[in-house]
């Protein structure tokens, strides 16, 4: 009786054990270094730049635009389907909601927020560059 008890014991403490393993393998996997981006843009912008810009538009773009960028109907617009206009992000929309990011963000944060939306949810729009950024100040 105590051989079987001992057996119990020790499955239960196996079992246990690779279920506490395989939560922490999932908890780790961390949201914020995975892309949804077009495989061609990759070969243009390095994947740290686009992390960068995914982690900007995490702070900065999606309460309005939201985490898969359709926006809310009638008050922010989808950005899935239009190619995100540089000068909008730069000065933003005067008498709308849409503020304007040149005093919050260095240039090369607006690239790489740009580069990852542009990129983003089947979006292929190619690379924006800091020239891009300093041609509209």
């Amino acid at each position: 009786m105590k051989k079987i008890s001992v057996n119990i014991l020790l499955l239960s403490i196996l079992l246990s054990l690779s279920f506490s393993c395989s939560n922490d393998s999932e908890e780790s996997a961390d949201p914020m270094n995975t892309l949804d981006i077009n495989d061609s843009i990759v070969q243009q912008v390095s994947q740290e730049d686009l992390l960068r810009g995914k982690v900007i538009y995490t702070n900065k773009c999606q309460t309005c635009h939201q985490e898969d960028g359709m926006g809310v109907e009638g008050a922010f617009p989808a950005l899935d389907s239009l190619k995100t206009e540089i000068h909008i992000v730069i000065n933003g929309v005067e008498g709308s909601t849409m503020i304007a990011f040149k005093d919050e963000l260095t240039n090369e944060e607006l690239v790489d927020v740009i580069n990852y939306v542009n990129n983003s949810w089947g979006k292929s729009f190619g690379k924006t560059t800091i020239k891009d950024i300093e041609e509209l100040e």
